[in-house]
């Protein structure tokens, strides 16, 4: 079998929390991508092999990237199992390559989600019998990722070109006690407003994540550099390189990350380290009351503590009081950018002098991101 240059464009689908798809696609269009639309837990757009790479280097906010491989008929078991004998697989996965295959099935006589996955993979296996494509790369030992969408007896048929999860960056080996996803982060600095050159503190800084994925930003670093994809493993990716985003100044604004516990602040500055950002990321012990604005003005962003780590929610409301109250005497000027869960005594809290600029799910929590702007 010839060697075969990757056959997209394809139809791509890069995927996000529910709630942040706005945030997002301001971020693919900026990335370059044209005419993308968004849909519930993603962005959908056309892309060719290179800018299937950039968009996933580069992108802060995005979870996952997925191909549609084809959209056919699943009338049956047997029906859906010959259709997808005639897919060409073998541009993506090599023979006896494992397989992870995700089912899920809506309107269809194909309920049973075992039964149809073992008949997927089968399918699959008999397709990448024989002849495979010529490839100077080493067969893959991670699994090929298969998502089989089966919605009135059509199944929509796509593989991940990601791997492991774009938010796993690398550089947060400690996390603490329920850390924030980096790419989720991004995505509340982004909906806020927040831009590189603005001024910028996290007050309750916990892993270090706000502030690390700000400088990364900051400094231009792709988030997914130094990692390989998973469509870089496919026999059929050939002859597609690395494209780097165009360098830009650092405009110098603050960046600082502070909390009141010493064990908190080293681990911040741990993982700073690791993201090689230490230098360009100020870190200090002292608790919110002591802090004094370094600048005029900025972005506060806080992720305080949740649930049980509050106490009840009368006392999350006394709290929750008093850091406002304190920041909006202490630091005239400053944005401020609070991330609490949709509950009533939060939005009582919050709710009469900001705005609502995202809501998504974090850790099975439903969540809200409140951001309160001085006239």
């Amino acid at each position: 079998m010839a060697r075969k240059n990757p056959p997209g464009p394809w139809t791509v689908r890069l995927e996000i929390a529910p709630g942040l798809e706005d945030v997002l696609l301001e971020e693919i269009e900026e990335l370059g991508v044209r005419e993308a639309r968004k849909d519930t837990g993603g962005v959908e757009a056309r892309m060719d092999a290179a800018t299937l790479l950039y968009v996933q280097h580069n992108s802060r906010i995005a979870s996952r990237a997925t191909i549609r491989l084809a959209r056919v008929q699943a009338p049956s078991l047997q029906g859906l199992a010959d259709r997808l004998r005639k897919l060409p697989w073998k541009l993506y996965a090599v023979p006896h390559q494992p397989l992870q295959i995700d089912v899920s099935s809506t309107k269809s006589k194909l309920r049973h989600r075992s039964t149809t996955s073992s008949k997927v993979e089968l399918a699959i296996g008999d397709a990448l019998k024989g002849p495979r494509l010529p490839s100077s790369k080493r067969p893959p030992r991670e699994p090929l990722r298969v998502g089989v969408r089966i919605e009135n007896d059509m199944a929509d048929i796509r593989i991940d070109a990601s791997g492991e999860l774009l938010h796993r960056r690398g550089w947060r080996k400690d996390p603490g006690r329920a850390p924030l996803r980096e790419n989720l982060a991004v995505a509340i600095l982004r909906a806020s407003g927040w831009r590189p050159g603005e001024p910028l503190v996290d007050p309750m800084t916990g892993s270090g994540t706000f502030a690390v994925e700000a400088a990364l930003w900051t400094l231009g670093r792709a988030p997914a550099a130094h990692r390989e994809l998973a469509c870089e493993r496919w026999p059929c990716w050939q002859g597609v390189s690395r494209k780097q985003p165009p360098r830009t100044a650092d405009p110098g604004a603050v960046i600082l990350a502070t909390d009141r516990d010493a064990r908190t602040i080293a681990r911040a500055r741990t993982n700073a380290a690791r993201a090689r950002v230490d230098a360009r990321v100020r870190m200090e012990q002292v608790q919110l009351s002591d802090l004094e604005p370094p600048a005029e003005r900025g972005l506060v962003v806080m992720n305080p503590p949740w649930g049980d780590r509050l106490g009840d929610p009368s006392h999350a409301r006394v709290l929750h009081t008093r850091w406002r109250d304190h920041l909006r005497t202490s630091w005239p000027g400053w944005r401020v950018a609070v991330l609490v869960p949709d509950e009533g005594w939060a939005s009582s809290v919050w709710r009469p002098d900001a705005r609502s600029v995202a809501e998504f799910s974090s850790g099975g929590t439903k969540v809200r991101t409140w951001l309160y702007e001085p006239s």
